[in-house]
């Protein structure tokens, strides 16, 4: 049995925030984030009826994650041909501006590529385990740890000693996947 439209109503209510926060997250922009999430949830609307969704939470993330990914990869398309028109990098100048704007963790995460920025939202923010990540990402748990593990370092170097810590959690689950 399927959730029923005012269940879906009602959990878009309930996790609005916190689909958004992981849209800015992921993304490093307000507004970006709010298209991500209504384009996300178009998304999602058009498909429940017709799945048969167990985890309504995890559905909604994956779709917000996989729409800001879907986005990012637009833009980099769309900047690449400007650059082969253009020639001189115009655009650049302002990306580096707003990321200028945001805190040296925020900048430093927008540096990262989008899986490893996804990885490092989903695993720290969200507070994900390595399998429900790579669920949300539909990846391996071994793309999780080796994302992680780049992400992290990539963040050593930007930030030095304000860099953030390996997550507790990260060290027991080694331990028990050997």
């Amino acid at each position: 049995m399927g959730i029923s439209d005012g269940d879906f109503s009602a959990i878009v209510r309930q996790q609005r925030d916190r689909l958004w926060r992981v849209a800015w997250l992921i993304t490093g922009e307000a507004d970006l984030a709010d298209d991500v999430v209504a384009a996300a949830m178009v998304r999602a609307w058009r498909g429940w009826g017709s799945r048969a969704v167990r985890d309504p939470e995890a559905y909604l993330r994956r779709a917000v994650v996989n729409e800001a990914t879907d986005r990012f990869r637009a833009r980099r398309r769309d900047r690449r041909w400007v650059e082969r028109r253009a020639g001189d990098g115009r655009g650049e100048r302002a990306l580096d501006d707003a990321a200028a704007d945001r805190t040296d963790l925020a900048r430093a995460l927008a540096r990262l590529p989008v899986g490893q920025r996804a990885v490092i939202v989903l695993r720290y923010w969200a507070d994900l385990s390595e399998a429900a990540t790579a669920d949300a990402l539909a990846v391996s748990p071994g793309t999780v740890k080796s994302r992680t593990s780049r992400a992290l370092a990539a963040l050593a170097v930007e930030l030095g000693p304000r860099a953030p810590a390996a997550h507790p959690r990260a060290s027991e689950e080694e331990t028990l996947d050997g």
